[in-house]
């Protein structure tokens, strides 16, 4: 008498994504930190803008969006931006 069983490949593949797994994280994770670490240094970057303005005289206001838009620009790795004013 002989039976049949049926075979399947599930096994070895749940094996393959347990072992697979622990690196996606560590990958997962690396870019996650680093996702974090660019958006800290932004807001880093927003709050010293932010904070240059605190009395500024009117006068040099200006000069002064034009320093912080060209270090926005700098920081993004773009080659040039615009400020626009409506009313």
């Amino acid at each position: 008498m002989s039976q049949q069983q049926a075979v399947s490949a599930e096994p070895v593949a749940a094996m393959d994504r347990a072992l697979d797994d622990p690196v996606r994280r560590v990958e997962d994770r690396t870019q996650v930190l680093e996702r974090l670490d660019e958006r800290l240094r932004f807001e880093s970057l927003l709050s010293r803008l932010s904070a240059t303005f605190i009395n500024l005289p009117a006068d040099e206001v200006d000069s002064q969006i034009e320093r912080g838009l060209q270090q926005i620009v700098e920081f993004l790795g773009i080659e040039r931006s615009s400020l626009a004013q409506f009313s």
